[in-house]
């Protein structure tokens, strides 16, 4: 007997505008760290880690500090990064 995965609600959410790429893998990443990611989430974080080795990235954090401290500093304050049917959305924790 199949299940459908319970629909995730955006109530309360609000759209946020993600690049592509290495600011979407470092929030993925952070996410990951902080809970289980959706089978959605885990799946194009997967695709991101195939793309960025684990050098690359902190390269890269290294050089986008200011990114990389903005996203931790929201997260500290209660903000949860969300990925719904292929948008990013952010929200309290």
């Amino acid at each position: 007997m199949e299940t459908e995965a319970p629909l995730i609600s955006t109530e309360g959410l609000t759209e946020l505008e993600v690049e592509p790429g290495e600011k979407e893998y470092y929030l993925f990443y952070y996410e990951a760290q902080i809970r289980r990611l959706s089978a959605e989430e885990q799946e194009l974080f997967d695709e991101h880690a195939v793309q960025y080795s684990e050098d690359y990235m902190m390269q890269w954090v290294t050089s986008h500090m200011t990114y990389a401290k903005e996203i931790a500093f929201a997260v500290s304050e209660g903000s949860k990064y969300t990925y719904i049917d292929r948008t990013w959305y952010v929200g309290e924790r």
